[in-house]
C-alpha cells in the first residue's frame, strides 16, 4: 500500500512474460573458464553445467533439438552484446523470438509483427514506434527479468552452481548495448516513476476489511499447531508424524486453482467470490482429495509381495488418513483456511488494479497480448500473464486465475497451468 500511495517502499514490480524457454546467460567467472560467455536453461544453471559453445550445447541437451535451436540462437545473438559490455553479471530472462519465428500478420485490420514463444501471441503494431523499429530490426528477442552477482559455492547441493546473489532488476546498460547489435531486450522491470497504480473506487474499504479478518484468524492459531503444521517440531501426542501435510495442502490448493473456472464449484472459485467462505465446501473437497491419496497408497500396498509388507503399508496409510482427518477438523486449521480466503480477496482487488494498469500500457514493453480462438483461426485480444511483485525475499504473482474460457480473464492462466506450453517442464 505504501507503493500505491507514493510512500517509501521496498516493493518492486516486474511484468510477467509468457516467454520460453527460461534462459540464464553471462560471463562464466569460474577459474577454468576465464569469463567465457555461456547460456543455460534454469535446470542446468542450477547444476553449473553451462554451455560455452554451440558444440557444448549439443552435448548438454542431446535429444532436445527444439531447445538446442532456441539456445543456439540465444548464444549467437547475446554473446557479442555481453562481451562488448564486459558485464560481470549473470542475467535471467525468457526468450521471446528468434530470427525465423517473427511473422507479419493482420489482426482486426491492423498490421502487426507477431511472435508466439509459448501460449500467448505478442503483437507489435507496425506504426513506426520505437518498439516497432526495435522488434523489426532484431534478429533475436528476450525479456530480461533480473541480473545477479554470481557467487560460486552459494548452493551446497550444487557446488558448481554460480548462484543468484545481489539481485538487480534494472539492466539499462544491457538493453542499450543490445540495440547496437540488433538484439531486442525488453526489461520486465518497471521503474517506480513510470507506474501509476490506482486502487479501484471503493476497494480500500474491502482491503481493510479482509486484511483485518485475515489478521484475526491468524492470531487465533496457537503456536503448537503452527509449529506442527510447518513441521518445525514433533508433537508427542501424535502417533504418526505428518511431515508431508503442508505439501499435501499446497498440492490440493494448486489443483483447485488449476481447475478453477466460472461456474465451477471448487474451493478457489468459492473463495474468489464475494461473501463468506463456506468451510464445508472446503472440507468435503479436501477430504475427497485425501481419500484419493489414501486409495492410491492402498493400491500400491496390495501390489507388495509379502503379506506382512501389505499389512504394514495399509496400516500406515490408514494411520496417515486418520491424522489428516484430525487436522482437517482442528479449529486451528479452520482459522488458517479462513485467513487464506480473506487474503485471496485482497489479492483479487490488487489483481483488478493491475488489469487496469496493463490496459493502460497498450502495447507496453513487448506488444499486445492475443490468443488464437480455439474454434477458429482468429486472434482475440486477452489480458497478458500478469505481474510479479517483489518485496525483499517475498514474491507475489498478480495473475488472474478464474475463467474456463481461454479468451476471458484468467483463461491464459488456465492453459498455462494445464502444461500446454511448448517448453513447460
Amino acid at each position: 500500500m505504501n507503493y500505491i500511495n507514493g510512500l517509501e517502499s521496498d516493493t518492486i514490480i516486474n511484468l510477467k512474460v509468457d516467454g520460453a524457454p527460461a534462459l540464464f546467460f553471462g560471463l562464466d567467472p569460474r577459474d577454468e573458464y576465464k569469463d567465457l560467455f555461456f547460456v543455460a536453461n534454469k535446470y542446468t544453471y542450477k547444476t553449473g553445467d553451462l554451455a560455452h559453445s554451440l558444440e557444448e550445447l549439443d552435448q548438454i541437451y542431446t535429444g532436445k533439438q527444439g531447445l538446442i535451436d532456441k539456445l543456439a540462437a540465444a548464444f549467437t545473438a547475446l554473446k557479442p552484446v555481453v562481451e562488448h559490455l564486459n558485464s560481470k553479471k549473470v542475467y535471467q530472462g525468457d526468450i521471446l523470438f528468434t530470427h525465423d519465428s517473427k511473422k507479419t500478420q493482420t489482426i482486426d485490420g491492423q498490421n502487426y509483427i507477431t511472435y508466439t514463444p509459448q501460449l500467448l501471441t505478442y503483437a507489435v503494431p507496425e506504426d513506426g514506434s520505437d518498439l516497432h523499429q526495435r522488434v523489426q530490426s532484431a534478429t533475436f528477442g528476450i525479456a530480461v527479468h533480473d541480473s545477479f552477482n554470481p557467487k560460486l559455492g552459494s548452493d551446497s547441493k550444487n557446488p558448481a552452481s554460480l548462484g543468484t546473489g545481489g539481485s538487480g532488476k534494472q539492466v539499462d546498460d544491457l538493453e542499450q548495448m543490445a540495440i547496437e547489435h540488433n538484439v531486442f531486450i525488453a526489461q520486465s522491470f518497471f521503474p517506480r516513476e513510470t507506474v501509476g497504480l490506482k486502487l479501484p473506487e471503493g476497494s480500500q474499504g474491502k482491503i481493510n476489511y479482509h486484511t483485518s479478518k485475515a489478521e484475526y484468524h491468524v492470531e487465533q492459531i496457537d503456536d503448537a499447531f503452527d509449529a506442527e503444521y510447518t513441521n518445525s517440531t514433533t508433537n508427542d501426542r501424535s502417533q504418526v508424524l505428518r511431515p508431508d501435510f503442508f505439501a499435501i495442502v499446497k498440492q490440493f490448493l494448486n489443483n483447485e486453482v488449476r481447475t478453477a473456472g466460472e461456474g465451477k464449484g471448487n474451493v478457489y472459485s468459492s473463495s474468489y467470490r464475494d461473501g463468506e467462505f463456506d468451510q464445508e465446501v472446503f472440507r468435503k473437497k479436501f477430504y475427497s482429495f485425501l481419500k484419493k491419496i489414501y486409495d492410491k497408497s492402498v493400491g500400491k500396498a496390495k501390489g507388495l509381495k509379502t503379506t506382512k509388507g501389505k499389512e504394514k503399508a495399509i496400516t500406515n496409510a490408514k494411520a496417515k488418513l486418520s491424522q489428516y482427518e484430525s487436522t482437517l477438523d482442528n479449529p486451528n486449521f479452520h482459522h488458517l483456511i479462513l485467513s487464506t480466503h480473506h487474503m485471496i480477496q485482497v489479492k483479487r482487488v490488487l489483481t483488478d488494479m493491475f488489469d487496469v494498469f496493463e490496459t493502460e500500457l497498450n502495447s507496453g514493453k513487448i506488444g499486445k497480448s492475443f490468443v488464437k480462438d480455439p474454434t477458429s483461426d482468429n486472434y482475440e485480444a486477452t489480458p497478458g500473464e500478469g505481474f510479479v511483485l517483489f518485496y525483499k525475499d517475498n514474491v507475489a504473482k498478480m495473475v488472474p486465475r478464474i475463467s474456463s474460457d481461454p479468451l476471458k480473464i484468467g483463461g491464459f492462466s488456465q492453459l498455462n497451468l494445464s502444461g500446454q506450453g511448448q517448453f513447460q517442464r
